[in-house]
């Protein structure tokens, strides 16, 4: 009689490893970030004629270690109007060696430092506030692999693999001052169709452009393709959550949709979007009839 339960049960037990490995995201080491502040003022550590505040990090991998700083006089630092920085000295040590030792005038920064360990990361923040005020330093950092700039030597699917993993660390590249948070790379020939892609740093995306200027019909067909191979490519995934949602109006060329694949871990942290999109270019007119743009957004 025990026999002939037992086969039953390991074949639902092999169905189910089966299933729990078609998850490519259970391997993933999550990005170590964090977003934080210290205050300096004249009753901070003093340091010469100066005062400063420590924070201090262990890295969990030895990876870019990129830094965004913003540094404002506590009197003003609660009004999102107010764009006064403070100037500041930022300090990144380890026990085998400083990192970094720069001023920044214009009280912003925002570096990337490759980590050659995992050691303790100390960062110091060394400011001059006024007697009766203080220097909020708001900071955030995040710990994680750096996107490159090129992917011309792996193939589409590939490339769409690496793409999804680093959505949620907002795409990291290799930019050493302030003007690094919003720049945006572009690829001509592509990330992974070959329409012309682009990264955004500041908005934590990836657009790849599958389609432009299409009549409705090419542009309907483009869209339904690129949700074949999109679900294709995320079989390995374990992605369910799936919707579609439509806007506009047929009658007047003003139709749009998208489908957007949203993936989450066990904890509920949302590892990935990808979204498939089909969108209007131009209001048009009879000279110039609207067309439509079709295309693949993955952000986190």
């Amino acid at each position: 009689m025990k026999q002939k339960y037992l086969l039953p049960v390991l074949l639902l037990c092999c169905i189910l490893q089966t299933h729990a490995q078609t998850d490519k995201t259970l391997n993933w080491v999550l990005p170590q970030h964090e977003k934080t502040s210290v205050i300096i003022n004249q009753k901070s550590f003093p340091v010469n004629k100066y005062f400063y505040a420590e924070h201090l990090i262990a890295p969990t991998a030895a990876k870019t270690l990129n830094i965004e700083v913003y540094s404002r006089l506590g009197s003003v630092a609660n009004n999102l109007f107010n764009t006064t920085y403070a100037p500041f000295n930022l300090q990144v040590k380890t026990r085998k060696g400083d990192l970094l030792n720069k001023i920044y005038m214009d009280g912003t920064a925002f570096v990337n430092i490759q980590l050659k360990n995992t050691d303790t990361v100390a960062l110091i923040f060394v400011a001059d506030p006024p007697a009766n005020d203080s220097i909020d330093i708001a900071f955030d950092y995040i710990i994680a692999d750096t996107a490159a700039l090129t992917y011309s030597n792996i193939s589409y699917e590939e490339t769409f693999a690496k793409m999804l993993q680093m959505a949620c660390t907002g795409y990291i590249n290799m930019y050493d001052n302030a003007d690094g948070l919003y720049a945006t790379i572009k690829y001509p020939e592509g990330l992974f169709a070959i329409y012309p892609a682009e990264r955004k740093r500041h908005r934590n995306e990836l657009i790849q452009y599958t389609g432009e200027k299409l009549n409705r019909e090419p542009a309907d067909k483009n869209t339904a393709d690129w949700n074949k191979k999109i679900a294709a490519w995320l079989k390995d995934y374990n992605v369910t959550d799936i919707k579609k949602t439509t806007k506009g109006d047929i009658k007047i060329n003003s139709d749009e949709e998208e489908t957007v694949y949203t993936k989450k871990n066990a904890q509920g942290v949302q590892l990935f979007r990808v979204i498939v999109f089909k969108e209007t270019m131009g209001e048009g007119s009879w000279e110039n009839p609207r067309s439509w743009r079709t295309g693949v957004r993955i952000t986190n």
